[in-house]
């Protein structure tokens, strides 16, 4: 499974982030974007720890879990397609 490692900006002890991961419009039909939270270690945050799709308010974080990183793939293995990410609803760039 290839994924993407986008990390946060640290969190304060107690935050909430809100984590929106979309397919990009030009994806092809079958790319399905699938996100989750993990800490520092890179083991699942205690907060979106699982895999998931679209928006997901996450926390409260504890602050000894930074820096977080966000995985994203493409749950579907496509490979074809790209998503748009967003951190408290600013666009974070990817690659």
């Amino acid at each position: 499974m290839e994924s993407d490692l986008v990390a946060l900006p640290n969190v304060t002890e107690g935050q909430v982030v809100s984590i929106n991961v979309q397919n990009a419009p030009a994806s092809s039909p079958g790319f399905n974007t699938v996100w989750r939270l993990v800490s520092n270690t890179g083991a699942p945050a205690s907060a979106c720890g699982a895999f998931r799709n679209g928006f997901s308010d996450c926390g409260p974080l504890a602050a000894s879990g930074n820096p977080y990183r966000i995985e994203v793939y493409d749950g579907s293995s496509n490979t074809v397609g790209s998503y748009v990410l967003s951190v408290n609803g600013v666009v974070v760039p990817c690659s």
